[in-house]
C-alpha cells in the first residue's frame, strides 16, 4: 500500500507503508433503510468527501465493494451495491 505524495506537507514523493483498509461496520439489526440511506451518502458524496481531506480523494468504488470486505454485506448496502450495477444478487 502507498500513501501518494503531497497527501501531507514534506512528503512530496509516495511512501509505502502497511494499513488496513477502512469498513463501516453495524449490526445486522440496523434497519436496511438506514444501512441503505448511509452507504448512499457516502458514494454519492465521495467528491466532497475528498475536497475534505486527501486520503478520500483517491477512493475507487470499484475497489471499495471488492477489496478488504471482512464481514457479510448489510442488506441495505446490498440494495445499494446492486442498484448502482455493482454486483449482482
Amino acid at each position: 500500500m502507498q500513501v501518494p505524495g503531497g497527501i501531507y506537507a514534506g512528503n512530496p514523493d509516495p511512501v509505502s507503508t502497511f494499513g488496513v483498509k477502512a469498513t463501516l461496520v453495524t449490526s445486522s439489526k440496523l434497519d436496511p433503510e438506514t444501512a441503505y440511506q448511509v452507504v448512499k451518502a457516502v458514494f454519492e458524496n465521495l467528491d466532497r468527501l475528498g475536497e475534505m481531506h486527501p486520503a478520500f480523494a483517491n477512493l475507487d468504488p470499484a475497489k471499495m465493494i471488492s477489496e478488504g470486505l471482512t464481514a457479510p454485506l448489510h442488506e441495505g448496502a446490498r440494495r445499494y451495491y446492486i442498484e448502482r450495477g455493482w454486483i449482482t444478487q
